[in-house]
């Protein structure tokens, strides 16, 4: 199975979230298996790093929000769906305005995120 997941968030546009130029009304996770698109969740405002586990049974997805600062973890099924979305981590409470970024899972299935101070 060729699985892939892609991100939505607006980071690009000068006013981000407020933007009018959104060409979506939410912050998605895509996947495409097979050549066939679809939206899996709008769970997160700014979803940014994605990371399948080794076996990709899980998808990982840190959130670019300093008011939300959260990795969650789907179950991944055969057809690109996700569900049981459940908060993995949660680094709320770090202070400053620096969220979420990055994400990676190595061979043996650990999670490694860039976040507020480090990684």
């Amino acid at each position: 199975m060729a699985l892939c997941s892609l991100l939505s968030p607006p980071f690009g546009l000068p006013k981000s979230y407020d933007d009018s130029r959104k060409e979506l009304p939410y912050s998605g996770v895509f996947s495409l298996v097979s050549g066939k698109l679809q939206l899996v969740s709008t769970d997160l405002r700014g979803p940014n790093g994605i990371a399948f586990s080794p076996d990709e049974k899980f998808l990982y997805v840190s959130n670019w929000d300093p008011e939300k600062k959260i990795v969650m973890r789907y179950d991944v099924s055969s057809d690109g769906t996700l569900a049981n979305g459940k908060v993995f981590f949660d680094m709320t409470s770090a202070p400053g305005e620096d969220a979420l970024d990055g994400i990676k899972v190595d061979q043996p299935g650990n999670l490694y995120v860039s976040g507020p101070g480090e990684l």
